[in-house]
């Protein structure tokens, strides 16, 4: 969320950065430079944090395996008397969003803490404005063009190797925005107790096999993902997939980081939005680039 508030003006007021920040290549150096406290996943070192006395900690909030650290760091932050705002995936019950709208909420909010609500409100806005000019092009696709789409993630097929595949489900943004955009995500079609279920290659094919029109890898690192890739669709195991059978893969490069990418969570959530959609239906969807570029010359002052 370093961005939201680089973008509002207040790029000043932040004291101190988890250990991933350094790597946003749409961040000023000021910010990239300054102390580092270490990731929720990873540990946090409170000694640093208690040093730089922030009047408040801005954290993400992913649920899944992340949940047992991102309770210890609300709670510690409680013990120390840290104010905490934690933003991610959201409890719909209580914001009334869900994924990746939540991402346009948590711009206002941060507008309203940090006093910048105008300019909240026009980055806000601007996103809001392609955000349902998406939900009008999802409404106008025809019931019989409707496709049907599973989204993997390109570091289960080629980092791990244990054979467990990772999916994308429910609250997730990645599995909300392919709901979004118009299209049927299959994974909703069961009760997973994860965003982020892990099925082997046989039990994929069993539930998901022969429904499955489009097969969407995402990954952040480019070389990872044309790997993920070019395996699935070499690897005849993997042909009991229709969407493999039909040639129907395609990599999307999704990096929070990265210049060359698509996001889905923080300013640039829009840019995933018609990535996705212009992924499965691009006689529907315009591509997201002319978007991006719209988006850093106005509110990052960068050239796409």
């Amino acid at each position: 969320w370093a961005e939201i508030l680089s973008i509002l003006g207040v790029a000043d007021r932040i004291v101190g950065i988890d250990k991933y920040t350094p790597k946003d290549q749409f961040l000023p150096e000021s910010v990239k430079e300054k102390p580092q406290v270490g990731s929720v996943y990873r540990g946090i070192n409170w000694e640093t944090v208690a040093s730089l006395n922030p009047d408040l900690i801005i954290m993400g909030l992913w649920w899944g395996s992340f949940e047992p650290k991102e309770k210890e760091v609300l709670e510690r932050s409680k013990e120390l008397g840290f104010k905490v705002l934690a933003f991610g995936i959201p409890d719909s019950n209580v914001t009334g969003t869900k994924m990746p709208y939540e991402n346009i909420r948590i711009i206002r909010v941060l507008g309203k803490v940090f006093d910048r609500e105008r300019k909240a409100e026009e980055l806000a806005s601007f996103l809001e404005k392609y955000y349902n000019e998406a939900l009008d092009i999802a409404g106008k696709i025809p019931a019989d063009k409707k496709k049907n789409v599973l989204i993997v993630y390109g570091s289960s097929i080629v980092r791990y190797g244990t054979g467990a595949i990772s999916i994308s489900y429910k609250g997730s943004a990645y599995a909300e925005t392919v709901e979004l955009v118009g299209a049927h995500n299959v994974a909703f079609d069961y009760n997973f107790s994860t965003q982020y279920p892990k099925l082997d290659l046989e039990k994929l094919i069993a539930y998901f096999g022969d429904k499955t029109d489009v097969l969407i890898v995402v990954d952040w690192d480019p070389n990872r993902l044309n790997e993920a890739v070019e395996k699935i669709k070499s690897d005849p195991a993997w042909q009991g997939i229709k969407a493999v059978k039909d040639g129907n893969v395609i990599g999307i490069l999704v990096s929070s980081w990265r210049r060359d990418t698509t996001a889905l969570y923080g300013p640039r959530f829009i840019t995933g939005i018609y990535a996705f959609g212009h992924a499965i239906y691009p006689e529907y969807y315009p591509d997201w680039k002319p978007i991006y570029e719209e988006l850093l010359k106005r509110f990052y002052g960068m050239e796409g």
